[in-house]
């Protein structure tokens, strides 16, 4: 029962024990459902705003599955507190239980960041009615509170009673038939509509004669909102209990909130004519003393020159340099740049490749005074926003060259103030147009400091260096440690985005420290790891989320490593909070941002710019002299450095537009952004920029962007393609900010307030459009499709599917370039998929993806590896890819190969008989399968005939590759090690294939390995022996006769018709034509001189064409295991089609279920 049914049984449990009357029961509960069902709502003016859900922050991710174990903490209010409650509701005429609810509406919109929150009111007279029946017939009505326009306490607490007694009240409608109603967005992880109620009542008073009544504490039941505040009235005391679910709240957050509630009570009846927006601020304690400045960077690269002048700087692949040198050359380059009026404010842009030569730029720049200006490598909008460059340096042809002798000069001697510029920095901006950030030298003073001496940065460590020039977190792991005296190895700008390369080059080159990595790289990098990085003793995470998975799973990969979570902005010189992973965190599922660093400091402030209370949300703002300079543009300096009202007169304070909030430890936690900026790949991108470059884009009537699962994804309102949108989006914006997916509606969703409802937007993974998918035509487009499938998780990709359209990301294109590259001879680079993003356009691009050293078993569907695998044998044109209709329709586990014939590739003869077919065959299961196949010698496989051993080509294993190096959870295309598993392979051979099936299932058993089953598909024979090979190849086929035709013009007719009929990639050419033709004759011949009689022990299904079996044309196979013959309804061709590979694949599933 609810508490107020509670009331009324306590009450007539008193009267009766007393013998006074008891009030009639008008109504049972049957007839109070049908009252309610007919209860007229009212005209729900707020409607919108209750679909918003109340936001609360949770010190924990709430559970799939609620219980709603609740926890409870209980208060009395004093007595002259509580009167004067009972005055201020007097005077404004109201119940004392609307002061309450107006403080509660406080307290929510505080902790909720919102000037409208949505409270589950239930009346204070309900439980007056005895027309209700007992039980818990009570809900809570949501009710929509305005906090907006900073109204005092008194007005707010009018506008609370005035909510309450909106038209309708008395009616009191289910809540069920509300919701219905309103239909606001459902989520299994909250309650809906009402995540917090608020109830005030006055507890029966119980008489009982001549009896002591005690009152016991019951222990605590179930919670059905997020939070809930009672409020009794208990003989003119206020009593408050506040209840909250410990799947979401530590008691340390109860009993902050319970202080906090205390607190705010007492201002706002005390101060009821001043706004609500001051009433109850902790006061903020003082900013502390200015730090002053350490040694200029500059000063202190000499200094570690002098002190260790032979030990290793920089590294390079081979190349090498020592302090003395890389000093040497940089002040050279300062000398040079001296003579051009080079000084103190006047910029110098580089050209961000890595080499050694940049680093000797850099530094040169740096110590004649200059200001360094870091620029992409195709400078595409490499100057926007910038001031003019008169120098710009391209370390590929350096203004001096790197020394040859040791002869010392004495440096340039250039003073430097701590205010002089030391860079220019972008970050992207609302408009489309990236915002430049003058960093001083002052912010890299005490950063380096924080490295120095709270992260521990020593010359004893070696420093992996991967974050781009462009990105001021270059500073961290390349200018600073070349303060210290550490080393740092440099990577080439390709292998610095490889997280394989960057795995190993931690594992093999003595890396002791990465101090600059987003999550999402480094989840790849621990993902492709071999073995674990036990040197590496530092990890420095910043830019995007570190969750305590990732956490686990790094700690795993590098057992000594000090994890620490950072969080800062350019704008501030980087890192300004900290956090050292335990694992307490990782237990608890949450990683803080930490604290402050030593000359930070941060305040969390509301909208208004007050301090919020401890543990609400609020805007992160920081200072200290680690603040820039601010923007080149004046306007975006005014408004994102603001005065700081906490600091010393004239100081300054940046809005960092993160929504942080005080854990119970005293700990940052990350709540998200004020603003619509997102981090993708670490890289700060604005949401609105985005939506700008989109609207821009032709055929764009309307658009919006977000971040769905780390992918940036954009919805459009008109006819524009995504293939289109993304070729015009990337030659406008950095690649970070062009949307890897979009999404075409018919409206954009908005919330009550007329703004785009991002969370609204629909997944992309739920909308993606797709036109007909078409699938691989030759080996080189299975193998690319298999790395596809392997890096993107997903199932049945066309060859014209975009990768970037189906969730890629710059990091799982490393991956899938990695894996490509697997394959001998193979050299794929990331720029090719950015250019040409799809199956058919790689295959084109790099043909020797066709290269027969890659192997013949082809995978056309991945299935469980504990299924038994089956693998086709093809028809007379030898192809695997016409095979994959068969595997799409077939409904079991089983993964399923085809043999693609030898011989379809330039650098191999066509096969001529069945036991060579079966030799290949057993090869190739040979290097592919955990299943041992025991191949009598290195160079040797049983003849399918019987006999001694014969010596075969294709048994011999390709060398491997140096670059073949494994991938964790990929496979490598055409040696899928992992797909077949332990189980024995069903073979399925079609036509001649068939021939191969037998013969291959005689040397499995023959090597101790027999197969699960065979399945022969017998077709029809075709009659086509008077015409060219050309012509009968065309006929087998389907395609139209050219039997008329010389050679050469028939070739061409026949692969012009194929292409046309999609069932060869564009690509092809006349020679591959005549290839695929001699492989055809061959499997003729082949077929035609099949004629011995082949004897196995393996059970044996006979598919037959047409309706009635013909047991005579298998006369050549027998089998001391089952025999069945099958019809099929259909007449099937020799080289099938659709429709016949769409009847056999269905058989194949029902008759091998799942396998």
């Amino acid at each position: 029962m609810d508490r107020f049914s509670w009331d009324i049984f306590w009450r007539d449990l008193s009267d009766s024990y007393a013998g006074r009357p008891l009030s009639p029961i008008i109504s049972d509960f049957r007839e109070h459902v049908l009252r309610e069902r007919s209860t007229q709502f009212w005209d729900v003016g707020n409607e919108p705003v209750l679909r918003q859900p109340t936001e609360l922050p949770y010190d924990r991710s709430a559970p799939a599955v609620r219980s709603g174990v609740k926890g409870v903490r209980r208060f009395d209010i004093d007595d002259k507190l509580t009167h004067q409650v009972r005055e201020s509701a007097s005077l404004l005429r109201v119940g004392t239980e609307m002061v309450g609810l107006a403080v509660v509406a406080v307290l929510l919109g505080r902790y909720c960041r919102t000037d409208s929150v949505v409270v589950g009111v239930t009346p204070s007279d309900a439980g007056r009615d005895h027309a209700q029946p007992l039980g818990a017939v009570h809900e809570p009505l949501p009710i929509a509170l305005d906090l907006s326009g900073s109204p005092t306490f008194e007005q707010l607490v009018v506008r609370c009673a005035r909510a309450v007694r909106m038209p309708g009240w008395k009616t009191r409608p289910p809540l069920g038939a509300l919701i219905e109603r309103v239909s606001p967005p459902r989520d299994l992880t909250r309650p809906t509509l009402v995540q917090v109620s608020y109830q005030a009542h006055e507890p029966a008073q119980m008489g009982f004669p001549g009896c002591v009544v005690e009152q016991v504490e019951l222990p605590a039941g179930v919670l059905r909102t997020d939070l809930a505040f009672v409020v009794a009235d208990r003989g003119g005391r206020w009593s408050w209990t506040v209840e909250y679910d410990t799947e979401l709240y530590e008691d340390e957050t109860a009993d902050r909130l319970v202080r906090e509630f205390q607190c705010l009570l007492a201002d706002c009846v005390g101060n009821q004519g001043m706004p609500v927006m001051s009433l109850g601020r902790a006061p903020q304690p003082p900013a502390p003393n200015p730090v002053p400045s350490s040694q200029a960077i500059t000063a202190a690269w000499r200094d570690t020159a002098v002190r260790q002048p032979d030990a290793c700087a920089v590294s390079l692949g081979d190349e090498r340099l020592d302090y003395r040198l890389l000093h040497q050359w940089s002040d050279e380059v300062a000398r040079w740049l001296g003579d051009r009026g080079v000084g103190p404010e006047v910029p110098v842009g580089v050209v961000g490749k890595r080499r050694t030569a940049t680093v000797a730029m850099v530094l040169g720049i740096l110590k004649c005074g200059g200001v360094f200006v870091p620029l992409p490598v195709d400078l595409r909008d490499a100057f926007a926003g910038l001031p003019r460059l008169d120098i710009v340096l391209d370390p590929a042809d350096p203004p001096v060259s790197r020394p040859t002798d040791d002869t010392d000069r004495d440096p340039p001697s250039v003073d430097i103030a701590p205010d002089n510029l030391f860079a220019y920095y972008r970050t992207s901006g609302s408009t489309g147009r990236p915002k430049v950030i003058a960093t001083t030298h002052r912010g890299i003073q005490h950063y380096r400091a924080y490295l120095r001496d709270v992260i521990g940065l020593s010359a004893a460590d070696v420093v992996l260096q991967i974050a781009p020039l462009t990105f001021d977190a270059s500073i961290r792991d390349l200018l600073c440690p070349l303060a210290t005296g550490a080393q740092v190895r440099l990577l080439s700008d390709e292998n610095a985005r490889d997280p394989f390369e960057v795995s190993a080059a931690v594992q093999d080159t003595g890396v002791t420290a990465i101090l600059a990595i987003v999550p999402s790289m480094l989840a790849q990098v621990v993902d492709t790891a071999e073995g674990t990085a036990p040197r590496l003793r530092l990890i420095l995470v910043s830019g995007e989320k570190l969750d305590a998975d990732l956490a686990l799973r790094v700690r795993g990969w590098a057992p000594n490593a000090r994890i620490v979570n950072q969080c800062g902005a350019t704008e501030c010189t980087m890192t300004s909070t900290y956090h050292e992973v335990s694992d307490a965190d990782i237990a608890r599922g949450v990683i803080p941002i930490g604290r402050t660093i030593a000359t930070a400091q941060g305040y969390v402030l509301d909208v208004h710019g007050m301090p919020v209370p401890p543990g609400a949300p609020g805007e992160l703002h920081l200072a200290g002299p680690g603040l820039n300079r601010g923007y080149t543009s004046p306007a975006l300096t005014a408004s994102s450095y603001v005065p700081n009202p906490f600091g010393p007169p004239g100081s300054r304070m940046f809005r960092t537009g993160d929504l942080v909030r005080v854990s119970t430890s005293g700990a940052l936690l990350h709540q998200g952004r004020t603003d619509h900026q997102v981090k993708v790949r670490g890289m700060r991108v604005d949401l609105e920029a985005c939506e700008a470059a989109l609207r821009r884009c032709p055929g764009v009537q309307a658009a919006a962007a977000t971040l769905r699962n780390g992918d940036l994804v954009g919805y459009v309102v008109g006819s524009a393609d995504g293939s289109e949108l993304r070729r015009q989006l990337a030659e406008r914006l950095p690649s970070a900010m062009v949307p890897n997916r979009y999404v075409r509606l018919a409206e954009l969703p908005f919330t009550a307030t007329g703004k785009v409802d991002r969370r609204a937007l629909p997944d992309p993974r739920a909308m993606r459009e797709r036109g007909p998918s078409v699938g691989p035509r030759d080996a080189a487009e299975l193998r690319m499709r298999a790395c596809w499938e392997d890096v993107l998780e997903r199932e049945r990709i066309g060859v014209h599917d975009d990768f970037f359209a189906l969730g890629g990301t710059s990091l799982a294109v490393a991956r899938l370039v990695r894996n490509v590259n697997r394959l001998p001879g193979v050299e794929l680079s990331m720029a090719q998929v950015f250019t040409s993003p799809t199956i058919e356009d790689l295959c084109a691009a790099e043909p020797r993806m066709a290269c027969a050293a890659a192997g013949h078993l082809l995978r056309l569907r991945k299935g469980h590896p504990g299924a038994s695998p089956i693998v086709v044998l093809p028809d007379l044109t030898g192809s695997a890819a016409r095979y994959q209709r068969l595997a799409d329709e077939f409904s079991g586990e089983s993964t399923i190969l085809a043999m693609e014939a030898v011989g379809r590739t330039p650098e191999e003869q066509p096969l001529r008989t069945i036991a060579d077919m079966a030799a290949a065959c057993v090869s190739e299961l040979g290097r592919v399968s955990d299943v041992p196949i025991a191949i009598a010698g290195p160079d040797a496989v049983p003849d399918a005939t019987g006999g001694t051993p014969k010596d075969n080509q294709y048994s011999r294993r390709p060398a491997g590759d140096a670059r073949n190096r494994p991938d964790p959870g990929s496979h490598r295309p055409g040696h899928l090690k992992h797909d077949l598993g332990q189980q024995p392979v069903t073979l399925c051979g079609w036509g001649v294939g068939a021939r191969v099936a037998v013969a291959l299932a005689v040397l499995l058993e023959r090597l101790g390995t027999p197969p699960r089953l065979v399945v022969a598909v017998h077709p029809e024979a075709e009659q086509s022996a008077d015409l060219s090979p050309a012509g009968r190849y065309a006929t087998a086929c389907g395609l139209p006769v050219v039997g008329s035709l010389d050679d050469d013009a028939a070739v061409a007719a026949t692969l012009r018709n194929h292409k046309r009929q999609g069932q060869l990639p564009a690509c092809a050419t006349h020679e591959t034509m005549r290839r695929l033709i001699a492989v055809f004759v061959a499997a003729e011949m082949a077929q035609e001189d099949a004629t011995s009689d082949s004897l196995l022990a393996t059970d044996l299904i006979h598919v037959h064409s047409g309706g009635s079996p013909d047991p005579g044309r298998c006369a050549w196979v027998r089998t001391t295991g089952r025999t069945r013959h099958v019809g099929t309804s259909s007449r099937l061709a020799a080289v099938p089609g659709h429709d016949d590979l769409r009847v056999v694949g269905g058989y194949l599933g029902r008759e091998l279920g799942h396998g």
